[in-house]
Parts: structure tokens; sequence; C-alpha cells
């Protein structure tokens, strides 16, 4: 069910990481390209600012599980709130936040991962479950690719983020 909560979020993300640079400068309502590069660079801050904040969520939440729901929420949440931002400020923030959130759910689902697979069949499940979410990966592209061609960025962040949401029953 992890798996699948990852493939849920990864399928989405994989579309949502290519999809923000021109979604961006479209909010921005300039050709500024160089923007697309301050904005991956705080993307990458932010998803080490989660990483940095794992030894301090796991203090208040015992079960890797219940973070990982915590996380998945605010993803969602983030993902959704990009879509509907009316200005690029809001829609960078909610991005930042998001980045945050997958930061804080990488390690903690690799060690839940980790922590229920024993070693010797270890490599052949974190490959599959590789596997899975680039599956899901290909699919999201795709689809929220066709999606954003019809409707438009927006739409396709509010529809992808939103169906993200279906990560946390599988975590639970």
């Amino acid at each position: 069910l992890v798996m699948l909560a990852g493939a849920v979020q990864g399928g989405f993300f994989m579309w949502a990481w290519y999809a923000w640079q021109p979604y961006f400068l479209e909010l921005l309502e300039d050709d500024a390209v160089w923007v697309a590069g301050v904005v991956a660079a705080l993307l990458a801050l932010s998803m080490i600012a989660g990483n940095a904040l794992v030894g301090f969520v796991t203090r208040f939440c015992g079960r890797r599980t219940t973070v990982m729901m915590w996380a998945a929420g605010v993803f969602t949440a983030s993902m959704v709130l990009v879509g509907v931002a009316p200005a690029f400020w809001l829609a960078l923030g909610a991005l930042l936040v998001a980045g945050v959130a997958m930061g804080v759910n990488g390690p903690v689902r690799q060690t839940f991962v980790h922590g229920m697979v024993p070693t010797q069949q270890r490599a052949t499940v974190v490959s599959f479950d590789s596997m899975i979410t680039g599956v899901a990966a290909v699919g999201g592209q795709t689809g929220l690719g066709f999606y954003s061609e019809r409707a438009g960025y927006s739409a396709a962040y509010i529809l992808g983020g939103a169906v993200t949401v279906l990560s946390l029953p599988l975590l639970w």
C-alpha cells in the first residue's frame, strides 16, 4: 500500500515538476527564463529543509505512517493551492511547502520500507517500488499533459493535486 501511495504521489509530482516552469512564467506574466532556475533552486532547498525537519517531526509523531499521512495531506493541499493561486508569489509559496512535505516524506518512507522488508529481498522490493512509481509517472505525465493542453496548467494542478488525496487511505 505504501508503494501504491508513492505511485499516486509520484505520478502527479513528475508532471508537476515539469509543468511548474511554464505555469509560473505564465503567472508571472513575464518571459524571464532565469526565474525557472531560481525557483528550481528554491524547490531543492525546500526539499533539503524537509529532510532536515525529519528528526524534529518524528519527535512528535511516533509512527512513520502518521508522518507520511501528514506529509501527504500537506502535499495534496499545497499542490491544489498551486492550481488555484491567482498570483505567482502565492503559487511559489505553495510549491515550496509541497517541497518541504516531500522532503519530510522521502526519508521516512525509505526507512519504513527498509524496516519492513528483510535484507535479502530489499533490493528487489526497492527496485519494484521504483518501477511502480516510474510507470505511474509516465501515466501522470501523459494524462495531465493532455488535460493541461485542454484545460490549462491551473486546472491540471487542481485535478492532479486532488487525486493525490488517494494516497491518504492507502497510507491509513
